[in-house]
């Protein structure tokens, strides 16, 4: 096992519970935004069976195929990380949160 394929999946499932904290007052400006939800899905479920499949191997050829999106879910992870902070970013920007010089 790979110390890599952890860090996918905590992404993933802390990207899950930054939208689900959208309901607490205190912490609306530092939430996920819900379009991100399908992303952090994804990730999570693919990284949960890349690591599943570390223990246990399925067959060869789901093996090759769990293997491929390793590289798929680290692309997903780059681009869902830019889009939180490029959405967060233009939030508190719009509410006046952040100064622009």
């Amino acid at each position: 096992m790979r110390n890599l394929e952890i860090f996918p999946l905590v992404f993933g499932a802390a990207g899950m519970i930054g939208i689900w904290i959208r309901q607490f007052p205190s912490w609306r400006q530092v939430n996920a935004p819900y379009v991100l939800l399908p992303w952090f899905t994804i990730i999570t479920l693919i990284s949960a069976i890349d690591l599943f499949q570390d223990f246990i191997v399925i067959q060869e050829q789901f093996d090759y195929l769990v293997n491929y999106l390793d590289e798929v879910v680290e692309m997903l992870v780059a681009i869902s990380g830019f889009l939180y902070i490029w959405l967060n970013h233009k939030k508190l920007v719009g509410q006046g949160k952040i100064n622009q010089r």
